[in-house]
């Protein structure tokens, strides 16, 4: 009998471990889960800050041609009001 029960002991032991490891596995999964998704959303923005960079850049090149313009134009406004000073001469 005693044999009988230290097997049965063992046996609620290790159900108890397999239980527990059955638990461990299942949080494992979804940690494993969460952080797929969070590899996936951590892509997403970098794609999202890469796209912004460039935009950012190009708006600088933008504005730098912009204040191009206004200087060019500033400049017309400049000769056209000298020539006709001269006309008036």
């Amino acid at each position: 009998m005693d044999t009988i029960e230290s097997m049965r002991e063992e046996f609620e032991l290790l159900q108890t471990e397999l239980n527990r490891v059955k638990n461990e596995n299942i949080e494992l999964n979804q940690n494993a889960r969460l952080t797929r998704l969070y590899r996936d959303e951590i892509d997403t923005l970098n794609d999202k800050l890469t796209k912004m960079e460039k935009h950012q850049q190009e708006l600088e090149r933008y504005k730098e041609r912009f204040n191009e313009f206004d200087t060019f134009k500033n400049r017309v406004e400049e000769l056209q009001n000298e020539s006709k000073i001269f006309f008036f001469i």
